[in-house]
């Protein structure tokens, strides 16, 4: 089954013969990053020049252009300048800036000043902006209009759109330098189609801050009344206080006017082209054109009208051939420039999630993009100036679903997708999900005839909307829901009906690819319509070589395997590569190259046939799954993430595939060592429920309030849904034990280390009645250093006999007391290893043990007691690394290093290091226990899930 969902749908089409794509606009891709930001000077002379633009535009006070020019320029200031005064790239101007002694809403204008002449730099220069340098100049223009400092005007365009003017050059009445920020609200305005093909004066560049747009290009002829479409109409503009309206052009209008000129065109659209987050366009001057925006989803581009690189006087607008004069009022929107710029930015931030969740996809790191899809999916829910318009929600259900259901969540992806499908209205998102509802019905709920209607639902929706990439993804899984039917009712027919639509799938997945070879110009869209034929393609000649496998060619079913595994390994993912050998490794099978298959299926530290079709449980898998194992597939391997084919069975909650896996390695475990072999299985399935458990609580409960919370609320909710969680969840709580500590008071009175079984330990209590929400509790994260001592231990404890390690833990909480005397000693508890473990009944001992990052995830702060090994230690270092992420990405946590300094005699407390200054990589640390190393390695994985 095609069940991939990565890539963004653009529904190309593919172009007819005769059809044109070439336009005047000139497309370009702005790559992730560049190396132009530190290279390009922008000179002194180009920030006055914006400057004063910017004055104009944000309707400064009088004299305020000289006072900020004075304070750029003045020699009062020159000597924070180092080097060449003239010239300087961004960065500099706006570190220079930052430095003056500017008011606010000075510096936010000399800054807007240093960022519109630096895009107006590099378009001018021909220079591709960069990703990263193009979010440091929107930092810059939201930082700007987001502050109070300055007063904005918003208005409405005629085109629908809301403009806010941020520089505005006008000489002799003509647009010199403009630039604006564009926005298309989501639900708001769109221009009246008769109304909406235009030309600029000047020439034009856009940047793609969010949404996606579609830009047409068009050729105009002269015509008569019998051929022509349209007729030219000239342009005027009104101001506030002028008596009636002019050509000449105003940057705060009031309105506009076009008047029929009376010159009847015939036009002809040449092409249109697809334009989405951080990529850039031109239009050159008077060109035709129009924008096209969805109406449910938020467009934001950044405009350049520049008369330096064009401009003609006469550029028209086009309207109908009858038709003789229309107003548009610039009436000013109930918004905020603040307002505005944070809907802007929440959809930025959303895009840039699903595209990492994409990106994660197509890579098979799906716990990856599951959590990026769920951030996603929080913006859409808890960011206050997010859209409220379902297209975000749906596009995010649609991943989500995806994600649940090749992560075996199938009751839970139908549920979202069928509720999802019967809301929409018949676009292309709809028949993207009612396709990835179809999958559901087939390979995970056996569901042949609702498959073969959604799918048939969604091919001829997708024929009718002109998606060829719907129809190809379509068109190959209604082929692979025939083979299925033909598996079931043998009738021949179906097996023919069933190569016949594989053999369509090839055809329109080649078009596709040599439509994005020869047409595209965007580099990335080329890419990624590569990637999505390449992939459907390669799904299509697999299953072929199951049709040919029934159909007794022996020949054409290793072949067309062998075709499809080459192509996959091009694409890298490694499920579908891992799949792909398993289709190519029964073509050998079916040919009698039983030694071969092996080698396809047993390959080390990868995402085997076997780990692969787990992943994705299904009646059809489960199948071949058999298959494999009975030629001697290994069921023991595991992939390049650490996980078996046992711990995806478990996590997906497929008993029948865990039983066939389990069933297995009896078989090899029992061939190895017949008297080890049921405590092998048990110890390997206690681990695969184990890591499900960790994978559900993780990811499921704990990263979801992580990304909902107010940090100073972080730790009392976690800890409230942990308790919550192991109440409703008895396998959960076999596993896992609850939350523990020690109340400070009592720690200090006791004058050691305490153990679990000295009744100092207290269980978090959720109960109304219970004050534990008002506690705070610091995790001691240390060593145990009773052994490296010389010493004895006494009771096992994991201090010296000089109760070493106590008297630091005490010294550390009351200096932490000392720095937040809003905290008081009556509500500090303490969650210390010996004490919050149980260390007399070994099963009990193994859930504290099991517990230990979510324990520390409820914490608010941590105390490190370091030393000379402390960072050598994997236990400690993993504890490092859990509360550098809380601390540093979500802010709800606290982490301290107490550090005893015996050269000065001194101990004291300081922050921990970030990331980028301790980095931690468990492979390559200590542990006491060697069959410790997998689970800290899964463990540092899922940690870093949450970040």
């Amino acid at each position: 089954m095609d069940s991939s969902s990565e890539g963004h749908n653009t529904g190309i089409l593919i172009p007819p013969p005769y059809s044109p794509n070439d336009s005047e606009s000139d497309e370009i891709f702005t790559p992730e990053s560049d190396n132009e930001f530190g290279e390009l000077s922008i000179p002194l002379s180009a920030i006055l020049r914006e400057l004063y633009g910017v004055t104009v535009a944000t309707k400064a006070a009088e004299g305020e252009l000289g006072r900020i020019t004075h304070i750029l320029t003045g020699e009062t200031d020159a000597h924070i300048f180092s080097g060449d005064f003239s010239a300087r790239t961004l960065n500099g101007w706006c570190t220079y800036i930052d430095a003056l002694t500017f008011d606010e809403s000075q510096r936010h204008r000399a800054r807007l000043a240093a960022s519109v002449a630096f895009l107006c730099e590099a378009s001018r220069k021909s220079i591709i902006v960069g990703a990263e340098d193009l979010s440091f100049v929107w930092h810059v223009i939201y930082e700007a209009l987001a502050s109070p400092s300055v007063s904005y005007s918003i208005s409405r365009s005629s085109q629908g759109f809301l403009v806010v003017p941020l520089s505005s050059i006008i000489k002799d009445g003509n647009i010199e330098e403009l630039f604006r920020l564009h926005v298309w609200e989501a639900g708001g305005r769109r221009m009246a189609s008769d109304l909406s093909i235009h030309a600029h004066q000047p020439f034009l560049q856009s940047w793609i801050l969010a949404g996606e747009g579609r830009d047409y290009t068009y050729e105009s002829h002269p015509a008569d009344s019998s051929t022509a479409t349209h007729a030219e109409y000239g342009v005027s503009w009104s101001a506030a206080g002028a008596e009636k309206s002019g050509k000449d052009y105003k940057t705060h209008q009031t309105s506009s006017t076009i008047v029929n000129r009376g010159r009847l065109v015939h036009v002809v659209e040449k092409a249109s082209k697809c334009h989405t987050y951080n990529m850039t366009y031109t239009i050159p001057a008077n060109a035709l054109h129009k924008s096209e925006v969805a109406p449910d989803i938020l467009h934001a581009t950044l405009a350049l009208f520049d008369s330096h690189r064009g401009f003609y006087q006469d550029a028209p607008v086009l309207g109908p051939v009858d038709g003789v004069s229309y107003t548009s009022r610039r009436e000013a929107p109930d918004v905020t420039a603040s307002t505005l710029v944070k809907a802007v930015d929440s959809v930025r931030e959303w895009e840039r999630t699903i595209s990492q969740g994409l990106q994660h996809t197509a890579n098979g790191e799906w716990e990856e993009a599951l959590r990026s899809y769920r951030k996603a999916s929080n913006i859409c829910e808890s960011n206050p100036h997010f859209p409220d318009a379902p297209h975000y929600r749906h596009a995010v259900t649609l991943r989500l679903g995806h994600m649940h259901r090749v992560l075996g969540r199938i009751e839970l992806a139908r549920k979202i997708l069928e509720e999802a499908r019967s809301q929409m209205p018949l676009n292309q998102l709809r028949v993207e999900i009612t396709g990835e509802l179809a999958v559901v019905y087939l390979q995970h709920e056996n569901r042949l005839d609702d498959a073969k209607e959604a799918l048939e639902d969604q091919y001829s929706t997708a024929k009718h909307l002109g998606l060829d990439r719907e129809v190809c993804r379509a068109i190959g899984n209604l082929g692979m829901v025939n083979y299925q039917l033909y598996l079931r009712r043998k009738e021949p027919s179906l097996l023919d009906t069933a190569m016949s639509q594989l053999a369509e799938r090839v055809e329109v997945a080649r078009k596709l690819k040599k439509y994005a070879v020869e047409q595209l110009s965007d580099p990335r869209a080329r890419a990624e319509l590569l990637k999505f034929a390449s992939l459907r393609e390669a799904i299509a000649l697999g299953r072929f070589s199951l049709c040919y496998q029934q159909k007794g060619d022996v020949d054409q079913a290793i072949s067309t395997a062998l075709e499809s595994l080459n192509i996959q390994l091009g694409l890298k993912n490694p499920v579908f590569i891992g799949i792909a050998r398993g289709f190519y490794a029964m073509a050998l099978l079916f040919g009698g190259r039983s030694e071969e298959a092996l080698k396809q299926c047993n390959r080390p530290n990868a995402c085997s046939p076997i780990i692969s079709m787990c992943k994705e449980p299904s009646d059809e898998y489960r199948g071949y799954i058999r298959r494999l194992v009975q030629a001697g597939a290994d069921p023991e391997l595991r992939d390049e993430q650490g996980y078996s084919a046992l711990d995806c069975a478990v996590y997906s909650g497929d008993t029948k595939t865990q039983e066939i896996i389990e069933e297995a390695l009896r078989r090899k475990f029992l061939r190895e060592a017949e008297s080890e072999a049921e405590r092998k299985l048990d110890g390997q399935r206690y681990e695969a429920v184990l890591r499900k458990g960790y994978r559900d609580i993780f990811q499921d409960k704990l990263h979801h309030i992580l990304l909902s919370s107010d940090h100073g609320s972080i730790p009392e909710k976690l800890r409230r849904v942990y308790a919550e969680t192991l109440d409703a969840d008895e396998e959960k709580a076999r596993l896992f034990d609850r939350l523990k500590f020690v109340r400070y008071t009592d720690l200090l009175q006791f004058g050691r280390i305490p153990r679990s079984s000295d009744g100092l330990t207290s269980r978090f209590n959720i109960k109304s009645d219970s004050n534990d929400d008002e506690l705070f509790i610091i995790f001691l994260s240390y060593r145990w250093i009773a052994a490296d001592r010389g010493s004895s231990r006494k009771n096992d404890s994991p201090d010296d006999a000089a109760n070493t390690q106590y008297h630091r833990m005490i010294r550390a909480l009351r200096q932490f007391l000392d720095l937040h005397p809003n905290i008081s000693m009556e509500r500090l508890g303490v969650w210390i290893d010996f004490a919050c473990i149980d260390q007399e009944d070994l099963v009990q001992q193994q859930k504290g043990v099991s517990a230990l990052l979510m324990n520390l995830i409820q914490c608010n702060a941590m105390i490190s007691l370091v030393d000379h090994t402390y960072y050598e230690r994997s236990w400690c270092s993993l504890e490092v690394l859990m509360i550098q992420i809380l601390k540093n990405a979500y802010g709800g946590h606290l982490w301290y290093e107490h550090v005893v300094d015996q050269a000065r005699g001194d101990e004291y407390l300081r922050e921990g290091p970030t990331s980028s200054e301790l980095a931690i990589d468990l492979s390559q640390k200590k542990v006491t226990y060697p069959s410790d190393h997998p689970r800290l390695l899964f463990l540092e994985r899922q940690t870093k899930l949450i970040s």
